[in-house]
């Protein structure tokens, strides 16, 4: 597959969902705004991925991983926001769960993994693993030095993927700045009821790896760290082997926990 989102698009041309009507009753816990990536005819569905964005962020910013995820039979659901309630995500997991197919796994980066961690803590019904991206650790302010930093600043925090840095360029609903200058409320971290593979970059300078492993210790057995990697770890210069690792996780949700490793290794 190709790294341009516009091939990306082609491939799987996303269907837009309204939110709830604003006027009903339910509407502050109603499901929000997303985008649908279906799977390519001709592939059975294998499950139900749905994606929430971080700080500053819009569904457009996920289509190159969505698109990767529909070519491996995964429906990609994209929330359409920088900030879902856990009850409106709630809401949206049940109304997937109750189109199908299972499992069905909940991504969230930066503070959509905030997000998707407490979906995961409270055992959300019909949720079968989690995925947390570039967790950002608690701050309640922005640093003072982070007013005389600009544009492009933020582009370097975000990534080294020419390709991502062309696609946030030129996103006119990216709110630039709001990944430098919006506190992240504090959060305790709990252990995840659901299986959970967290992504965290080695470079990350939003969310500085040694702070997320100290504030994550007691919640989660392990991390994977990507070489170099920034902080939309999703979406950086190594995406690809990002997403085959997501792939890999999403096909260990659909086997018997119990059976054999369906790749091994021997030496000649």
């Amino acid at each position: 597959m190709t790294g341009s989102p516009t091939a990306a698009t082609a491939l799987v041309p996303p269907d837009r969902t309204s939110p709830a009507d604003p006027t009903s009753p339910a509407a502050t816990d109603g499901a929000p705004a997303h985008v649908v990536h279906p799977v390519p005819d001709g592939l059975t569905v294998r499950g139900t991925v749905l994606i929430v964005p971080g700080r500053g962020e819009r569904a457009a910013v996920y289509t190159r991983l969505a698109a990767r995820l529909a070519a491996d039979a995964y429906r990609a659901v994209v929330v359409d926001a920088d900030t879902s309630s856990v009850a409106s995500l709630t809401t949206l997991v049940g109304e997937l769960i109750g189109i199908g197919p299972a499992p069905l796994v909940a991504v969230g980066s930066d503070t959509g993994g905030i997000a998707v961690h407490d979906l995961a803590a409270q055992g959300t019904p019909g949720l079968a693993g989690a995925v947390l991206a570039g967790l950002p650790v608690p701050r309640p302010a922005p640093a003072p030095a982070t007013g005389s930093l600009g544009w492009h600043d933020e582009l370097d925090a975000r990534t080294a993927c020419p390709v991502h840095r062309e696609r946030l360029d030129g996103d006119p609903r990216l709110t630039r700045g709001a990944l430098l200058r919006e506190p992240v409320e504090a959060w305790t971290a709990r252990r995840p009821l659901v299986p959970t593979l967290v992504l965290h970059g080695g470079s990350d300078v939003i969310s500085p790896l040694p702070a997320l492993v100290e504030h994550l210790r007691g919640a989660v057995d392990r991390a994977v760290v990507v070489e170099n990697g920034r902080h939309d770890v999703l979406n950086d210069l190594h995406h690809r082997s990002v997403a085959a690792r997501l792939v890999q996780f999403l096909e260990s949700l659909r086997r018997d926990p119990l059976a054999r490793p369906v790749l091994s290794e021997v030496t000649p």
